[in-house]
């Protein structure tokens, strides 16, 4: 859902809304019937609508409909979460590593087959780049089962963070940006493209070079920490962070669900929304 906030004082008994308008979200009256009357109201002797409450989040659960969808929906989401637990710790020694981004997709698409509205057409992007993460640590799992969270470069990163140790600094090299940091072209004829690519391979290799090496220190400061680190913390990251990556890709339909709704009940009202969490 999306909490509603506004930076300016918005007297939204006063806010009215055309037919016209109203008649535009025909898609959630059809999807979700009483969802209309729930939101909007037609004041006596008045042509358009005015809002039934301030509270969209509010009219939104009060509608029977919606509000089942939401529960069911999150709740399919975390016991699909909770198997994968099983699946890639448990039994990460049978995961298919090739086909289970296919798999997912398919859990994903009988999840939301019968929500209305629901768009699943970008969950495959966004897992294939969240699967490439994912495939590496199910290795390690794999290998050295769920003592191998010690390995992943997410836990030591968060847990360097918890500790308050520094995190390696990661350089990001911009060819345009880093060949002004190594030519100054206010005093210089600007050099053949050969001699440009040969400052620019010698610039990025420092710069490889010192990342390899804050790396390096890093790694070695945190194996002497990961020796204190018990097994029930492994397995509380893998639920609560690891795999939660996974389920907001997989939840993600659900709140585009009301996308359109917001973005115009934000525009028409003046009420500032942001997101809140299912």
């Amino acid at each position: 859902m999306k909490k509603e906030t506004s930076k300016k004082k918005v007297d939204w008994r006063a806010i009215r809304i055309s037919n016209r308008r109203v008649n535009s979200l025909q898609k959630y009256w059809d999807a979700f019937p009483g969802l209309k009357e729930e939101i909007f109201k037609k004041p006596k002797s008045e042509n358009d609508y005015a809002l039934r409450r301030k509270s969209l989040n509010r009219s939104l659960l009060n509608n029977i409909d919606v509000s089942m969808l939401i529960l069911r929906t999150v709740h399919k989401i975390e016991e699909l979460k909770e198997s994968w637990y099983t699946r890639f710790v448990v039994n990460a020694k049978d995961v298919d590593l090739e086909n289970e981004p296919e798999r997912i997709m398919n859990e994903v698409k009988a999840i939301y087959e019968n929500v209305p509205l629901a768009d699943t057409s970008n969950v495959g992007l966004l897992l294939n780049d969240i699967w490439k993460v994912m495939k590496k640590d199910i290795v390690i799992l794999q290998e050295k089962g769920i003592q191998g969270v010690k390995q992943f470069k997410s836990f030591r990163m968060d847990y360097a963070h918890e500790l308050g140790i520094d995190t390696p600094t990661t350089y990001q090299i911009d060819k345009f940006v880093d060949l002004l940091s190594i030519l100054d072209t206010r005093t210089k004829d600007i050099p053949e493209k050969q001699e440009i690519d040969e400052l620019l391979e010698k610039h990025i290799k420092t710069v490889k070079e010192k990342e390899k090496n804050e790396l390096k220190e890093f790694e070695e400061k945190m194996d002497g920490y990961m020796e204190k680190v018990t097994e029930e913390k492994l397995e509380k990251y893998i639920r609560e962070e690891w795999l939660d990556l996974l389920r907001m890709t997989v939840i993600a339909p659900l709140y585009n669900v009301f996308d359109e709704l917001y973005e115009k009940y934000e525009k028409w009202t003046g009420i500032e929304l942001e997101y809140d969490s299912f």
